[in-house]
């Protein structure tokens, strides 16, 4: 008898927590998932924040979190996680009731671009381990990897001589009782803008900045439609990179930077095409706009984008143009420019060891790309 009545009040107990569970496991349970920033620049380490909160009086006694985010976040090796096309992860989690969770996943940003994460699947037991409970909740974290900085340690000579002429020009005239900040050297400064007394002091050259009476623009064009198709994903990310680093060059010595670039956006589909402007906030939304690029997209015919530099940009005469693609209808609207009396000087991102490394176009250089290494500065 006892035996029967002890069978039957576990029965009793198992199809009321097996009723209580089907009807009320994820009832309060809420799952987050969030980057710790809203944005960070290739290379950067930051944190995917994970939270598991049980607002309610039943047990979890077994809940697998899984998701899936880029194969370009770099985690560390784990048991729990496989690369394929995406990053796949699942935790496993014990939470009583009215507990929180919190864990931090440090990753490294490898490659630039917007990504999100859509969704999280649960799936839990009952408190016999028994029958499978799934849900499936939606997510929108997103973040934006800024493309990487090229250190001015790393510029060929040429292009920091094209450089100082170029911010020589842009910046007319100099205030030299208006004191803007001072900052360390870098190789396109003035040897006279060295400060001395903070040198001495700091055992570091320091340069005095100031803020210029009047200015020109500087308009950054950046073509993305490749000349060759070998490697083309290299070449158009290090153009990327050459184009961010040196707007945010610019930007230090406190010259205005206008930025056309046909690459299309990610969600809207259109263009690149910024105003001229300076600044942190302006650097930022630069760098967020070609975070968004998807280079999968086609690009728009950028000879006809070009040809508006000398209407659209009649008080800029300073254009640096950066593009792989080097065929005549291109090179005729750039010869056209200089001889139109613009200042013009064109980057040549192009691939080491597969193309012809030597170029007769004039005040133009050759930026060397080793698809099997790319040089990024080192971020903190």
């Amino acid at each position: 008898m006892r035996i029967i009545t002890s069978f039957l009040l576990f029965g009793f107990v198992y199809y009321i927590q097996h009723y209580l569970y089907a009807k009320y496991w994820d009832y309060r349970l809420r799952v987050t998932l969030s980057f710790e920033d809203n944005f960070v620049t290739e290379g950067q380490k930051t944190y995917l924040i994970e939270s598991v909160e049980n607002n309610k009086f039943l047990p979890i006694p077994l809940l697998r979190v899984k998701f899936s985010a880029s194969k370009y976040f770099l985690f560390g090796k784990e048991s729990n996680a496989d690369v394929t096309d995406q990053y796949y992860r699942h935790n496993v989690y014990s939470i009583i009731p009215y507990q929180k969770i919190t864990r931090k996943y440090p990753f490294l940003c490898s490659k630039r671009g917007c990504y999100s994460i859509n969704r999280i699947d649960l799936i839990s037991r009952d408190l016999f381990l028994s029958g499978i409970l799934a849900n499936q909740i939606p997510c929108d974290s997103m973040i934006h990897v800024l493309p990487g900085t090229i250190s001015p340690l790393h510029y060929p000579k040429n292009l920091i001589s094209a450089l100082q002429s170029i911010i020589h020009q842009a910046a007319l005239t100099e205030d030299p009782f208006e004191l803007k900040s001072i900052r360390n050297y870098e190789p396109y400064d003035n040897i006279r803008h060295v400060n001395w007394k903070q040198t001495a002091r700091t055992g570091h050259l320091k340069v005095n900045t100031h803020f210029p009476t009047t200015w020109q623009n500087v308009s950054i064009y950046l073509n993305l439609d490749p000349n060759l198709v070998l490697h083309q994903e290299d070449l158009l990310e290090e153009g990327i990179r050459i184009a961010y680093s040196l707007a945010s060059m610019l930007n230090e010595t406190n010259i205005p930077v206008r930025f056309i670039c046909n690459g299309k956006d990610i969600f809207t589909n259109q263009t690149i095409k910024m105003e001229a402007g300076s600044g942190r906030h302006y650097l930022t939304q630069l760098g967020i706009s070609l975070a968004r690029i998807d280079l999968k997209k086609p690009v728009d015919n950028f000879t006809s984008t070009l040809e508006q530099f000398s209407v659209q940009d009649q008080i800029s005469h300073q254009l640096i143009l950066i593009s792989n693609y080097r065929k005549p209808d291109l090179l005729e609207v750039y010869q056209k420019l200089m001889d139109c009396g613009y200042s013009c000087f064109y980057i040549i991102p192009a691939l080491k060891s597969v193309e012809i490394l030597e170029t007769s176009i004039p005040n133009s250089m050759i930026w060397e790309v080793d698809y099997l290494e790319t040089t990024l500065s080192e971020t903190t």
